[in-house]
């Protein structure tokens, strides 16, 4: 080969390489946008502003049960960083502390209509009954 026969072969490879990585980046995008939708197939829907509801009342709840934490019963080890900054290593002692699950229970129901397991069918599926 001589070499501007050389030259239109690398032309030609370098368009068809272009083409074969932006198929291959569509393929990329495709196969993660259905591992993600594999991944919620069987996750309840609900909007954005029941999550955000959700997260503000668990938050509510996680703040308001940390306030009965006695600071007495903690374990705190400070040290010295780099640029003379006290720090805090670690806090212990809250190994006991129960987290409030009655209180996240009340936030679920009072945001969800929870079923007992009772109304799933053999197929996994929610049957619910019907309200007459």
């Amino acid at each position: 080969m001589d070499k501007e026969k050389l030259r239109v072969r690398l032309g030609v490879l370098q368009a068809n390489a272009e083409v074969l990585a932006e198929q291959l980046n569509d393929a990329n995008n495709a196969a993660i946008a259905a591992a993600k939708e594999l991944e919620n197939i069987n996750k309840p829907r609900i909007t954005v502003d029941m999550a955000s509801q959700i997260v503000a009342s668990l938050c509510t709840a996680f703040c308001e049960s940390l306030e009965q934490v006695d600071c007495d019963d903690l374990e705190i080890e400070f040290s010295m960083d780099y640029d003379n900054r006290v720090v805090v290593d670690n806090i212990s002692g809250l190994q006991d502390y129960d987290a409030p699950e009655d209180v996240i229970h009340e936030v679920l129901q009072n945001i969800f209509n929870i079923v007992e397991d009772e109304h799933v069918n053999h197929l996994g599926e929610h049957a619910f009954p019907s309200a007459e």
